[in-house]
């Protein structure tokens, strides 16, 4: 992105949202009135929810630069969801909270022609619609009733193969009839809604063009084929050319081959050490096997300052107990990702609960850690793994080792709609 450009997009006016309610309330439910909003769409056309009273409405979170977004489309999953439900009582809307959106017209423009669907593209720059519905991912999928009313939000589907049960399909399905939709909340799955302001252009190193999101969807066609080679070429050009969000490739479900085969893993892993996510990681794609866990956290100085910028890394076991397929040998784990802590030193992680390991099902689960941050002694090795309180294998003299040792044993924090949510916080010690 050239410097010009640059400079003209942070001086244009954003379409900013209008909301029905404060923005400090909490995220709207099923059987809540859906909040109201005014939105502008690419073309510079106006929508208000408003206008829609009397139609069912589905809202679509996405991003141009989402690799789960772009392999929801390149199965068809959403075009045959949208033919399915579509008739002259409902509206589909696409929504883009991206803080980057309103710059990127071509790729979103090449996004669009690339998923053929002829449905409204509406920005929420400034994430105020987002934060009113509690669209946390993309896909994030919401159904407003003809009364205005939140019927559903979740995930587009189960994830569930050719068998997959569709959730929209379900609400739309059981409003039409007059029931009560049946499972009006599930839990979404993707990447981050990048929320941000317009300042965030100063500060983030993206180069948010067509080629790289291209080169990005012939590396993923290459991985979903078993293609090693050029794919991590295409991945290559990707990145050379400032790919948005590279590390998502690993909830991208292209690329699991890649992730299963050694000497390819290998390689993913060198060429996104460079490239940590920031803020939230999701280390894993929608239909990895195993019961979803969520750690986040703050990372702070001996004082309680939190740390911008410090850079965690970790690795698990899968569900089954093997660091990679068939072993339990942790120097090239399938399960792995680094992030970097946003401006107010917090992290947020999204992957499975790890196994005990399939040779010594009695050893706890845990998952490994690497903290470090410019000017503090590194977190790392035995010591910064964490372990989970309301494991039954962490017990006797596992348990009393373990607290020897200085590791984390985590309660749960809050446990709902099937995720297990840890709060792990980290204090770092100045170097001496």
């Amino acid at each position: 992105m050239s410097t010009t450009l640059l400079l003209a997009l942070l001086a244009l006016p954003l379409p900013l949202a209008r909301t029905s309610a404060p923005a400090d309330e909490e995220p709207a439910r099923p059987g809540d009135p859906a909040p109201l909003f005014e939105l502008i769409d690419v073309d510079g056309a106006n929508h208000r929810l408003r206008d829609l009273r009397g139609r069912i409405v589905v809202l679509e979170w996405t991003s141009h630069a989402c690799p789960a977004v772009a392999a929801v489309h390149r199965a068809r999953l959403v075009g045959d969801t949208l033919r399915a439900v579509e008739g002259d009582d409902l509206a589909w809307l696409q929504v883009d909270s991206s803080w980057f959106a309103p710059g990127s017209s071509g790729p979103i423009a090449s996004f669009r022609r690339r998923a053929g669907l002829d449905v409204p593209y509406l920005l929420d720059p400034d994430g105020a619609v987002a934060r009113r519905y509690g669209a946390t991912a993309t896909p994030h999928l919401f159904v407003v009733d003809a009364e205005g009313r939140l019927a559903y939000a979740g995930a587009l589907d189960d994830g569930g193969g050719p068998a997959r049960r569709n959730f929209v399909v379900e609400a739309v399905a059981d409003l039409r009839a007059g029931r009560a939709v049946r499972t009006p909340r599930t839990r979404a799955r993707g990447c981050s809604v990048k929320l941000g302001t317009p300042r965030d252009f100063e500060r983030a190193e993206v180069e948010d063009d067509v080629a790289a999101l291209q080169a990005y969807e012939r590396a993923a066609a290459h991985a979903a084929a078993a293609r090693a080679e050029p794919a991590l070429a295409a991945l290559d050009e990707a990145l050379a050319a400032g790919h948005p969000a590279p590390w998502e490739l690993l909830s991208d479900p292209a690329f699991a081959p890649l992730l299963r085969a050694d000497d390819a893993r290998r390689e993913l892993r060198r060429r996104l050490a460079d490239h940590p996510a920031r803020g939230a990681l999701t280390m894993v794609a929608p239909d990895e096997p195993g019961e979803p866990l969520v750690l986040a956290g703050t990372v702070r100085d001996a004082r309680g300052e939190p740390i911008a910028g410090a850079l965690l890394s970790l690795y698990h076991t899968d569900a089954a107990g093997w660091y990679a397929p068939g072993t339990t040998d942790a120097a090239n784990p399938r399960l792995f990702g680094r992030v970097r802590t946003d401006r107010a030193g917090r992290y947020r992680v999204r992957t499975v609960m790890p196994g005990h390991y399939a040779d010594a099902p009695r050893g706890p689960a845990h998952v490994h850690l690497d903290v470090r941050a410019a000017g503090f002694e590194t977190l790392g090795g035995h010591r910064a793994s964490v372990y989970f309180r309301d494991d039954p294998a962490l017990a006797g003299a596992s348990l009393r080792e373990i607290v020897s040792d200085g590791c984390a044993i985590l309660d749960p924090d809050r446990t709902a709609e099937g995720v297990r949510r840890y709060a792990h916080d980290v204090a770092l010690t100045p170097q001496r």
